[in-house]
């Protein structure tokens, strides 16, 4: 009688050890890729910082690199949370994610309180200690753990009855976070939790038909809301619409955004020549820091800032391809396109194809809240890459 093997059922990858308690997986380094673009990206943007921020920093402040100094502090909370979660497997997040999500969103809930700070028209900031932090940014993040395992259950499940109760629950936490973030209003968080969510849903093999009707009423309510509200909002919205419109008022930070831009050229003015940070370009360590980055670097050095982020993203792409369940499939692509999404709004917006919205470019830009909230994800990314032979054959 021949005895069975309790280690059939091991996937090792050229002799490399399995994972203990998870017999299906194998654990190495993270994607070496994934690592260099992040790194690359947190470097850069630093130097770029500190020179897109330095005029309205020491006129401000007194300190040409105040803001740098601030976001060094957050960089270095962030890459502790990177290399730890890189280190925890991610299935943890699986269980966790409904408790992860309720205490981000009363997290949220504390910018209705006293220590609510405005900024721009949002309420969005709290100040704890002579700290500002962004709730929205750490719910971003939750919620996509949380949608993720969602849809790995849905694409796991053979009845109907759950499938249609699963698919009620995703949207319904969806619309209820929406109108938390809405009644800021962080339209830009909103646009990049909805878009990254609906990815989500469909990589998961969610019913397209509900993505079709829940967006199109989605979009009515939204545009509806822009032009009922009126305001700054509807203003961004006629930027785009009709170029040139009421230049002195709300269109004023794209016009010069487009300026910075296009007078860069192909090899741009050199580093620290920016004439557009100068006070002419409004939040240039924040939402405009690309257009500084054009016009003092050029095109080309646009191009390989973009190479990054795509690198980043093609690598999540081949991690999800390569995860070992369909919860890491979808966890890699969500947070991975999500990043995308918000480089796009953010580039969206300086190049006067979308509507501003706040958003920052991701690792470069100034905010502590958004630094940290990215770092985190993608160390949870590179923890799914280290469950796959990705890195290794790489």
């Amino acid at each position: 009688m021949m005895r069975s093997s309790s280690k059939k059922n091991v996937t090792v990858v050229k002799n490399r050890p399995p994972v203990k308690g998870k017999p299906s997986l194998v654990r190495h380094r993270p994607d070496r890729f994934l690592t260099i673009g992040v790194i690359l990206l947190c470097c850069i943007g630093l130097f770029c910082l500190a020179s897109a921020s330095s005029v309205v920093a020491y006129t401000s402040y007194g300190d040409a690199y105040y803001w740098v100094k601030k976001q060094l502090f957050s960089l270095i909370i962030g890459g502790l949370g990177f290399y730890v979660l890189s280190r925890i497997n991610y299935h943890r997040w699986q269980k966790l994610g409904g408790f992860i999500l309720l205490v981000t969103i009363a997290f949220l809930l504390t910018i209705f309180t006293p220590l609510a700070k405005e900024r721009a028209g949002s309420v969005a900031w709290l100040n704890i200690f002579g700290f500002s932090l962004q709730p929205s940014e750490f719910v971003k993040l939750s919620l996509t753990l949380y949608l993720s395992a969602l849809m790995a259950r849905l694409a796991l499940s053979q009845e109907e009855g759950e499938k249609k109760r699963l698919n009620i629950i995703f949207w319904l936490v969806l619309m209820a976070v929406s109108v938390l973030i809405l009644a800021q209003p962080d339209l830009g968080t909103l646009v990049i939790i909805v878009a990254t969510s609906i990815l989500i849903y469909l990589v998961g093999g969610g019913n397209r038909k509900w993505v079709i009707y829940i967006s199109l009423l989605g979009l009515i309510m939204f545009t509806a809301y822009i032009f009922i509200k009126g305001g700054y909002q509807k203003d961004r919205f006629l930027c785009v619409l009709k170029p040139g419109y009421s230049p002195d008022k709300s269109c004023y930070q794209v016009n010069q955004s487009l300026i910075a831009v296009g007078s860069g050229g192909f090899w741009g003015r050199g580093l620290g020549e920016s004439r557009q940070k100068y006070l002419y370009l409004p939040e240039v360590q924040n939402d405009f820091i690309f257009a500084v980055i054009a016009e003092e670097l050029g095109w080309w050095f646009s191009l390989i800032l973009l190479g990054l982020y795509y690198l980043i993203f093609y690598r999540g792409y081949m991690v999800a391809r390569s995860a070992p369940d369909r919860y890491g499939q979808i966890l890699a692509i969500g947070l991975s396109g999500g990043l995308l999404i918000q480089v796009l709004i953010n580039l969206g917006g300086i190049l006067n194809l979308l509507p501003m919205t706040g958003v920052t470019l991701p690792l470069i830009s100034y905010g502590g809240s958004s630094l940290i909230a990215v770092l985190l994800s993608l160390g949870i990314l590179a923890n799914i890459s280290s469950q796959t032979d990705l890195s290794y054959k790489s």
